[in-house]
């Protein structure tokens, strides 16, 4: 049998191209970038959570009555956004937050997920062009930072990367909430030298978000609270991996999210109702983000907004902060 004689000048038979080269290149640097991802969460976090995507609950359906045209409802962001640790998928957030959307609405909900595991504010606009390129609009859920706080990297940066994923998003028809970036400092996963840094980069980072948020035309909801893991009250807050949230922190959250999307709701009806609250500058608006558990914040006029608390402390707690950050400004 003879064998196989190329012809003059050509390649021959299984000879490497000069492309194969830099897929190998680009496989490896795939390959050494989750090398030194796995170093540097082993160095910062005593158990570092898995990737593993049998870990986040499944719940992407319809909601309420079958017949009739569905609410998009869109989860965009990172971990927290899929509800990770809160174990099967009718305890997750966006489960939750779509059967109450079409019980008070009286609408069909289609729930639709976008965010991603690890994913941080650099990867909203793939999260956003995903959307848009799937789903008419609707009501946009985002939630990103806690991954941005504990890799290196500008927390300006951040903040600007979310505000354009909200531009996008009303510039495509949507109706956006961000749920700002939570305090991590007492999660039992971090490492004790880690725990000031964090501390300060989350609550840097969320008092960005809110005020990029607002500015973009989204209404927010505080997720920064210095208690929530500490004494009794944190108890059963944390799942089984020690960094994610427990079902039972995850609904504890929800309470503060639930009345916006409502409000998100009726803002694309066209009625939505007097804006309640107090209505503040963006500066004390993102201000009061961090020292209020839970404040919702909506868009007013340009440069302001109209805040509320859950309670009535809370409520007081944000009109003192705003008074200490205006100097000679008389209560009232």
């Amino acid at each position: 049998m003879n064998a196989h004689v190329p012809a003059p000048g050509a390649r021959p038979r299984h000879a490497p191209r000069a492309t194969d080269a830099l897929h190998l290149t680009g496989r490896a640097r795939k390959t050494l970038r989750k090398a030194l991802i796995r170093a540097y969460a082993t160095a910062v976090l005593t158990s570092p959570p898995s990737a593993d995507r049998s870990h986040v609950p499944l719940c992407e359906r319809r909601y309420g009555d079958a017949t009739g045209s569905p609410v998009p409802l869109a989860l965009l962001g990172d971990s927290l956004s899929l509800s990770v640790g809160a174990g099967s998928g009718n305890k997750a957030v966006g489960a939750i937050l779509a059967e109450r959307l079409a019980a008070e609405a009286g609408v069909p909900v289609e729930l639709t997920t976008v965010a991603r595991f690890g994913a941080t504010a650099g990867g909203l606009a793939t999260q956003v062009s995903r959307l848009v390129g799937r789903s008419y609009p609707g009501v946009a859920v985002m939630c990103v930072g806690g991954n941005d706080v504990m890799v290196p990297g500008r927390m300006r940066t951040s903040a600007r990367r979310l505000r354009y994923a909200v531009l996008a998003l009303r510039e495509a028809g949507w109706s956006v909430i961000v749920l700002t970036c939570p305090e991590i400092r007492a999660q039992p996963a971090l490492r004790s030298w880690v725990r000031p840094i964090a501390g300060w980069r989350s609550r840097r980072l969320a008092t960005l978000q809110t005020k990029a948020a607002l500015r973009a035309g989204a209404h927010t909801v505080s997720l920064f609270d210095r208690q929530v893991l500490r004494g009794k009250r944190g108890e059963g807050m944390v799942s089984s991996d020690s960094f994610h949230p427990s079902a039972k922190c995850y609904s504890y959250f929800l309470e503060r999210v639930a009345p916006l999307a409502l409000a998100a709701y009726a803002e694309r009806t066209g009625h939505l109702e007097a804006r309640g609250g107090r209505e503040v500058t963006l500066r004390d608006a993102a201000r009061a983000s961090v020292l209020v558990p839970g404040l919702q914040c909506t868009p007013g006029r340009p440069g302001y907004a109209f805040t509320r608390a859950l309670h009535q402390e809370g409520a007081d707690l944000a009109a003192e902060s705003v008074e200490q950050s205006t100097p000679g400004r008389r209560a009232g």
